[in-house]
């Protein structure tokens, strides 16, 4: 039993060690971070060309690259885990000399810990399947109150087969843009109609540096009642 309570004592100690390993690649210009997917492809080509380059000179001098466990983009913010702290450095460095790759870019390297802590929200949108720029178009153009435009957009699923067809998007909002929607308890206009958008707290995936797209329960054929329906 001793030996039990010391390994996992010792795994939970790694696991706290490591977690600053985990980072994100913001836009300090947004309030969330958030980077589009045209983004992350010039950052990621950015660092790759870095990396081949610092690799050039480790292959000639012998000495280690930097490494890494894996990189994600979910909900609008780029995910990178690192093997070491040097390749923490490297990134952290890397990310900051790149020239600014857009307009009014400001790049940072942040532990996933600090990252905003985000209110999950879910929307049902009845119909056939609509895609994701559509849905957030309009949904900015006819709710100017709910800065829809901070939003991020963990996930979109259409669902043409289920008994009442639809498409399910899943965002992640900052407490202010919730609080905001509670405020107007939950509905939005969307088009000829309005829907209530679901709010849950996440508070475990914002301590463990998930994201709610990784966790969010995908609703079935009852989902057309979940989403509300025309007001």
């Amino acid at each position: 039993m001793r030996r039990q309570e010391t390994t996992s004592r010792e795994q939970s100690y790694r696991e706290a060690a490591a977690s600053h390993l985990r980072v994100a690649v913001i836009d300090v210009q947004h309030p969330l971070g958030k980077l589009t997917a045209d983004q992350v492809e010039i950052v990621q080509k950015g660092l790759m060309g870095a990396l081949d380059k610092q690799l050039d000179q480790c292959l000639a001098s012998g000495r280690q690259a930097a490494t890494f466990r894996g990189m994600k983009y979910t909900g609008e913010i780029l995910r990178i885990t690192c093997e070491d702290e040097l390749s923490l450095k490297w990134l952290q460095q890397t990310v900051r000399s790149l020239t600014p790759l857009w307009e009014g870019a400001q790049l940072n390297v942040v532990p996933l810990a600090d990252l905003p802590r985000l209110v999950r929200a879910t929307l049902w949108i009845p119909g056939p399947p609509v895609d994701a720029g559509v849905v957030l178009r309009r949904l900015e153009g006819q709710n100017q109150w709910a800065n829809v435009k901070k939003w991020l957009l963990f996930h979109r699923e259409a669902k043409p087969e289920a008994a009442s067809p639809g498409n399910l998007f899943v965002f992640g909002l900052g407490m202010e843009e919730a609080k905001i929607i509670r405020e107007r308890e939950g509905r939005i206009n969307y088009m000829l109609s309005s829907f209530n958008l679901k709010l849950k707290e996440n508070e475990a995936s914002a301590k463990e540096g998930r994201t709610p797209m990784e966790e969010v329960e995908t609703p079935g054929d009852e989902a057309s009642t979940s989403g509300g329906g025309p007001a």
